[in-house]
């Protein structure tokens, strides 16, 4: 059976090969059937300009680019203090540092210090889990931002390690 919301304000008449929906339409009193979440001209209007702007390809690349710009310094980070961080998890602009149990203090503790320490020089994270800096940037954060962002995250866990040995 076809599946199809008719309007009453619609001024296109309703166009289907099944009789089964006409005759299920014809039996409906007006306004009996509505929603309060369901489409209207303008949200779905926005909605397609949305979708559109996510799927183009400039806006793919960009999010790939940042991506991989995510990915390649989370791993030097990861390189770096490999006391510390056990793991880079995540794909895209998903992402979380997973850190390890240090210094008689658990990945937990370790992660608060990190957020704690990175909110003092201005960059807004949040833990996820246990022991889990969770990063999770919008999708058209510009490069310069990422990189400043990192820089700061990449202080704030050398300031942690200090604090912890």
């Amino acid at each position: 059976m076809d599946i199809l919301l008719v309007q009453s304000w619609s001024p296109a008449p309703l166009q289907t090969k099944s009789k089964s929906v006409i005759t299920v339409c014809h039996n409906i009193p007006v306004l009996m059937v509505g929603t309060t979440f369901g489409g209207n001209p303008l949200a779905s209007r926005i909605a397609h300009h949305v979708f559109s702007r996510l799927s183009s390809p400039e806006m793919l690349t960009q999010i790939n680019n940042t991506g991989s710009t995510f990915q390649s310094r989370l791993t030097k980070l990861q390189d770096s203090f490999p006391q510390l961080v056990d793991s880079i998890r995540g794909r895209g602009l998903i992402l979380g540092v997973q850190l390890k149990n240090v210094g008689g203090k658990s990945s937990t503790e370790v992660a608060n210090m990190i957020v704690t320490k990175a909110r003092e020089k201005g960059l807004l994270i949040i833990t996820a889990g246990e022991g889990t800096i969770r990063l999770v940037p919008p999708l058209n954060i510009p490069e310069q931002v990422v990189s400043q962002g990192l820089d700061i995250l990449e202080q704030a866990v050398r300031d942690a390690v200090k604090d912890i040995e």
